[in-house]
């Protein structure tokens, strides 16, 4: 116990602790704290005086009553073999998350209402829960263990735990917080039926091996498989030794994600995944600090904090965030994470962040692959947050400053003022190509001008198979074509390992990196500068690929986009811009957007020709992030030895 307290400082120290360490500290397994069940009638009432969880209520009334009397969905060994047979995982997915959020709905009514009336219904989704041949999604099947095997058609005989499978695990949990004595009044045998099954799917697997994929804490499902394990747990553990047995081992998992975050709070996933990464982890560290009295608080760490600003940071204004990796312009977020972070660390634009989501989002659920879905963040959206303010449901104006850097990830963002979404904004990502959720993308560049997104990441369309196989890099969103680095001799990047793709054995020991990257900034200039050769291994006789961003303040705003070539024999360069503005006027030397009554210039120089094509989209993600449509502008120069292409953007100082 000594030992403990002394290293109380050293929170990702103290993740590491042993069993022992957590047996002299943890409160006994007895809930979860905060969350009252259906019959305290008094905390109930209490809360539904206030404006939001009435209206709250009421929208899950109408879905609970419009499902009256429908069937469950099915999950036939058809549905089951869907990914294998032919990539798709929504048919299945649909139907796997109806049933999770049915059950939310029932459970959450019964508890906003203390009404028996759903009881039934209720009962025969969790049977069918307890029924399904696995928790563990299709698509994941190969991949939650180690180690990996061959894409499967029906499940393995082994249990795997993965996000959606420790989700189901916790989902159970806060069923039985709510509605436990519901559950036992209808059979007595019901809850000790569910305890069996998320201990045997989910607690046991983790107790008993580490070989499971997310163990080394490399990227989003260490803190989102953590934190929904520990809530199943502090609910169906009974037993003291394995509880603080779990509590060790998920806490070590914490604390290797937390090592593998950068001091400066990057996420190479892209904003879209700070939801499961760092929100998820903000989740699990609070049940930690409950659970210990507040003895281990992690919201001290200065990582934590840095972790929080990044999303403010990536923050373009008007409800657009930086599009990196696989993530999306549009994020969705449980408003209650970044109020709770922003809250503890300081961070008045994240709480302002949070509350915009809480408006944007009114009472419908979060989708559950961006993060979580399901019953844990309803429940703590209605307890967490003070629904006695009235959110005002306008753009966050907190400032977040002109200029960010974060040096581990080699992000610049620039803007114009310090409030996201005044003027001009430029996000300019070096990097290199073995990221999470890797693109081929060294070198992308962002701007937008207010709310128009001038030149764009577009981000990923919806997963299907060919996302996490040796096919990943002809995705035509995630390859070179959808993204602003050179192509030069009709070559984009070389990719690195990663989601299934198998790189080249001469490659292996490349760096796939930006070299001699620089970011420098003044009141009234900033710049990022980079150098993409190492990225072309398969372009001979390259010499440099020069890429300079430079944001100009004062009377003349302006953005300034600069691409240097040099080879020692001739290589033809090609750049495509994406742009969800259409463009006028287009021409060798330029282009023209109108913009809210007004002309937004794009100067070019040094293209021998130009052309622009409309791209329609018909991907539901693609289509929420930028609409029905997007527009690429190719310049391309025939080859030289020298190559030099300038965009400017806006009025030039």
């Amino acid at each position: 116990m000594k030992g403990f307290m002394r290293e109380k400082t050293d929170v990702e120290s103290i993740l590491r602790h042993s069993t022992e360490a957590w047996d002299a500290i943890l409160k006994p397994s007895d809930g979860l704290e905060g969350f009252p069940d259906m019959a305290d009638r008094a905390a109930w009432s209490g809360l539904l005086e206030q404006a939001w969880p009435p209206a709250h209520r009421n929208a899950t009334r109408e879905r609970v009553q419009s499902r009256a009397g429908e069937a469950w969905p099915g999950l036939p060994a058809s549905l089951l073999r869907r990914f294998a047979e032919d990539g798709d995982r929504v048919a299945f997915q649909n139907a796997y998350f109806a049933r999770r959020e049915r059950i939310t709905d029932l459970a959450l009514l019964m508890a906003m209402d203390g009404n028996m009336q759903p009881l039934d219904d209720l009962v025969d989704g969790l049977w069918l829960l307890c029924e399904e041949s696995s928790w563990c999604l299709p698509a994941h099947w190969h991949l939650a263990a180690l180690p990996r095997r061959p894409v499967c058609g029906l499940p393995p005989e082994e249990e795997q735990v993965d996000l959606f499978a420790a989700e189901t695990a916790a989902l159970l949990a806060w069923v039985c917080v709510l509605c436990k004595d519901a559950l036992a009044g209808w059979d007595a045998g019901l809850v000790p039926r569910l305890r069996r099954e998320v201990i045997r799917r989910c607690l046991q697997p983790v107790l008993d091996s580490d070989g499971w994929f997310w163990w080394d804490g490399h990227h989003n499902w260490s803190p989102w498989i953590a934190a929904n394990l520990l809530t199943a747990g502090a609910v169906f553990l009974e037993d003291r030794s394995q509880d603080c047995q779990l509590v060790a081992r998920m806490s070590g998992v914490l604390q290797r994600y937390l090592a593998h975050i950068p001091e400066d709070g990057y996420c190479d996933e892209g904003p879209s995944y700070w939801n499961a990464g760092t929100g998820m982890i903000v989740v699990a560290l609070e049940l930690i600090r409950q659970r210990t009295g507040g003895r281990v608080d992690a919201f001290k760490l200065p990582k934590l904090r840095a972790m929080g600003a990044y999303l403010a940071a990536t923050h373009l204004g008007h409800g657009r965030y930086i599009a990196a990796a696989d993530s999306n312009p549009r994020l969705q977020l449980h408003p209650e994470i970044p109020i709770l972070l922003g809250t503890r660390c300081g961070l008045p634009e994240l709480v302002e962040i949070g509350w915009a989501f809480h408006h944007a989002q009114g009472h419908n659920p979060v989708n559950p692959l961006m993060g979580g879905g399901g019953l844990g963040p309803r429940l703590r959206r209605l307890w967490w947050m003070d629904h006695r303010r009235t959110p005002s449901g306008r753009t966050p104006t907190a400032q977040v400053g002109t200029d960010t850097w974060f040096p581990s990830g080699q992000l610049a963002v620039m803007r114009e003022t310090a409030v996201p979404g005044e003027g001009f904004s430029a996000a300019v990502k070096f990097g290199h190509n073995r990221e999470n959720h890797n693109h081929l993308d060294v070198g992308q560049v962002i701007v937008h001008w207010r709310e128009a997104p001038l030149l764009i990441d577009p981000g990923v369309d919806s997963y299907r198979s060919d996302h996490f196989s040796p096919r990943r890099y002809s995705v035509p969103w995630v390859g070179a074509e959808a993204h602003n680095a050179p192509i030069l001799n009709q070559c984009g990047q070389t990719p690195g390992t990663g989601f299934g793709f198998f790189e080249a054995p001469e490659h292996a020991g490349l760096s796939l990196a930006a070299r001699e990257v620089h970011f420098a900034a003044t009141r009234a200039h900033s710049r990022i500068s980079g150098d993409l050769a190492p990225c072309y291994p398969e372009v001979p006789d390259l010499i440099s690929v020069h890429r300079s961003v430079d944001l100009y303040r004062g009377p003349k705003p302006s953005v300034r986009l600069t691409d240097d070539v040099r080879a020692e024999a001739p290589c033809s360069v090609e750049i495509s811009w994406l742009t969800a503005c259409p463009p006028a006027d287009i021409t060798r030397h330029g282009w023209t957007w109108r913009v809210d009554g007004e002309e937004i210039p794009a100067k070019l120089e040094g293209a021998a020709e130009v052309r622009c094509e409309r791209l329609p989209l018909d991907d539901p993600q693609l289509c929420e992030g930028w609409g029905a449509a997007l527009w690429r502008i190719r310049a391309s120069v025939p080859p030289k030895e020298s190559v030099c292409l300038t965009l400017w953007i806006g009025d030039i100082p």
